[in-house]
């Protein structure tokens, strides 16, 4: 049975209230949170407050109100919490008078997002402007339907999101073998020899990459690798691909070998303390840096493991652009257990690693359904 496509521009749904360009001079260590683009996310990692009285209704957002965030990174966001101040380059959604259900809203703006980056403006700080967003069209049929169509979705979404916690308790269960084997490395109570860090690992500092080509699977070579890369899907947790790759060794400082440790090393970045490892070769951009283990002495899965634990953003050094150097993960203290204690641990993880995988391959195949799904329900197929 065939009908009638509704398609409908995303200013007639709803009103998008930029939030208010808050200055430093307004911070505070309490009162009102400011929400940020950062604080939306998963690489959430400061709080800022807002000092001031009588701030305007228009930029505050409650429990269960819709946030998209503009500018920089395109995303769409239902907050849960107390009160907040919106901050500039995030949307307050107002919904007009028609009849929407939020939470197909959320789900067909997600599935315009991509579209959207494609029109984006700025050199340094990518943001789709006011007006293509309210031009932006979504399909929009009568509520009844959206509704349908949200709970075939939530319910996919819910299937994805439980593989994801899944893996996530596994990351837990390794970090608790950890604890078990070697204690926490936050106590400093040690119950092994310890040693400088720089005297275990070899340190890649970023360079200048050299010109490649799209990577798609090439043997061989070396990955050209971004701060970019570490977020790429897939990469979760080891760097599998990217988005250059040549087949030219680049230079000593800057070419690390496979089970290399990659941390960011300039500006936000160190904030998201993320951690990935190398599988293949690479050449490292001057905003990654590289550790890696030294074998007479150190397990790669010890290191790893020990790395997870440490927080980057208390190392850096700068006052205006926080980094990270050699010099600053030198002196840091590592135990060196027996390595024969370390393999156990090793193996131990590659039982979980093994569980990881499958758990993985399960939720890239949930994601291909709700993507398959997602299709269908915008393009009025589902």
């Amino acid at each position: 049975m065939s009908r009638s496509l509704s398609f409908t521009e995303l200013g007639e749904i709803a009103t998008y209230i930029n939030g208010k360009p808050f200055k430093p001079s307004e911070w505070s260590d309490s009162g009102i949170p400011i929400l940020r683009i950062q604080n939306l996310t998963e690489q959430a990692y400061e709080q800022n407050y807002y000092n001031g009285n009588d701030l305007p209704s228009k930029y505050l957002c409650n429990d269960g109100d819709i946030l998209i965030s503009w500018s920089g990174s395109l995303g769409i966001y239902e907050w849960k919490g107390d009160t907040a101040a919106v901050n500039q380059h995030i949307f307050k959604v107002v919904f007009n008078k028609r009849k929407v259900d939020k939470r197909y809203f959320v789900h067909a703006v997600t599935s315009v997002l991509g579209e959207m980056s494609k029109n984006t403006h700025g050199s340094t700080m990518k943001h789709i402007t006011k007006p293509d967003f309210d031009a932006t069209r979504i399909f929009f049929p009568p509520l009844p339907e959206q509704k349908r169509i949200a709970a075939i979705l939530d319910s996919a979404d819910a299937i994805r999101q439980k593989r994801k916690a899944a893996i996530a308790k596994l990351d837990d269960l390794a970090q608790s073998v950890f604890f078990e084997m070697f204690g926490d490395p936050k106590s400093n109570q040690y119950a092994n020899p310890t040693k400088n860090l720089g005297d275990v690992v070899e340190l890649f500092g970023g360079n200048s990459l050299p010109e490649g080509e799209t990577f798609d699977g090439q043997s061989g070579g070396y990955m050209l690798l971004k701060v970019s890369d570490m977020n790429l899907s897939g990469n979760e947790t080891e760097i599998v691909t990217c988005q250059s790759w040549t087949s030219r060794r680049g230079t000593n400082a800057s070419t690390c070998p496979e089970q290399t440790i990659i941390i960011p090393k300039r500006g936000g970045a160190i904030g998201t303390n993320k951690k990935r490892y190398t599988t293949r070769p690479a050449i490292l951009d001057p905003n990654l840096m590289g550790i890696h283990h030294h074998g007479e002495c150190l397990d790669f899965n010890y290191l790893y493991q020990w790395f997870l634990h440490l927080d980057l953003a208390t190392l850096t050094n700068g006052s205006t652009v926080p980094q990270l150097n050699k010099n600053d993960l030198d002196p840091l203290i590592i135990q060196i257990p027996p390595l024969e204690t370390q393999r156990v641990f090793a193996s131990r993880i590659s039982v979980l690693n093994d569980l990881k995988s499958k758990y993985r391959s399960a939720h890239d195949l949930s994601s291909t359904l709700f993507s398959s799904l997602q299709h269908r329900a915008f393009a009025g197929e589902l």
